[in-house]
């Protein structure tokens, strides 16, 4: 800063005094150099300067060898973005983040009043993973979307922080499991999405928090297998989404604890038995 502030004083000493020719020949301009001896050190010093054209490039010199370098920010990162002015700010709680080739969110934290996003829309982007904490500043996050990117894993803890969340979307990644850890503090959640991904199976108590949820879709993965119990705590859930997956079998049991559900897809499977009762507790 100190040398940026000593380039400001140089140029501020600078008078350009303009002499034109009354006999139409060529105007030129000249300028008063000041003592540069009390301006830089003696080592410092340029040779003699009397014309616009060797002072220009002096200070050209000068602003490129003091100038204080900038970190390069990784290659698609947030930071890049902030750094080119691509983004800025904050819009009345909502961050809109679509189709800019994101592949890391290294700089999210960064944004003018990230502390009041509600909405963080990250969709159609290159994300291949999430860094653990990334988040952690999003307190009053209400709705995620990540849909549409290259996901394919979640870090336990990931969404600690994200208490208010509502809405989550992960549809449209690559992801194969889910962390059963990784809902332990998404209370508040009501729809989740995590269609359109490669889930084989899903382990019993991943949704044992989410006591909120009324959404869920799980529907174009692979699931082959559903432990019964897997939706025991979800007691407000209106709509279950399993169709186009990979099962052969819903055992008794699988869907107890779903009091409150209207509706349930499960078409497009490979199902082979039902065991008898499955569907005696269901209102829809």
């Amino acid at each position: 800063m100190k040398k940026i502030a000593l380039l400001i004083l140089l140029i501020s000493q600078l008078s350009i005094i303009s002499a034109t020719e009354q006999d139409d020949e060529l105007v030129e301009e000249y300028v008063v150099v000041p003592d540069f001896n009390k301006i830089l050190g003696p080592d410092q010093v340029p040779a003699p300067i009397t014309s616009v054209g060797p002072i220009r490039q002096f200070l050209n010199k000068f602003i490129a060898r003091y100038q204080q370098p900038k970190l390069n920010a990784p290659k698609g990162s947030i930071q890049q973005l902030l750094d080119t002015g691509r983004i800025t700010h904050v819009l009345d709680g909502r961050l809109d983040l679509r189709y800019l080739e994101i592949t890391s969110l290294i700089g999210l934290n960064n944004i003018a009043d990230i502390e009041t996003v509600i909405h963080l829309v990250l969709n159609y982007n290159r994300l291949e993973r999430l860094e653990l904490g990334i988040f952690d500043r999003l307190r009053a996050l209400q709705y995620l979307y990540l849909n549409n990117n290259r996901l394919e894993r979640l870090e336990p803890g990931i969404f600690d922080r994200l208490q208010r969340l509502y809405s989550l979307d992960v549809s449209y990644n690559q992801l194969q499991e889910i962390e059963p850890s990784i809902f332990v503090n998404l209370q508040r959640l009501r729809s989740l999405d995590f269609s359109n991904n490669q889930l084989q199976r899903i382990d019993l108590g991943t949704f044992a928090n989410l006591q909120a949820l009324q959404f869920l879709y799980l529907d174009h993965n692979e699931l082959w297998h559903i432990e019964p119990g897997t939706f025991a705590n979800l007691h407000v859930l209106i709509r279950l989404y399993l169709h186009n997956n990979q099962l052969h079998s819903i055992q008794l049991g699988v869907f107890t604890g779903l009091k409150a559900l209207r509706g349930l897809n499960i078409y497009s499977n490979k199902l082979q038995r039902i065991d008898q009762g499955t569907f005696d507790k269901l209102n829809s």
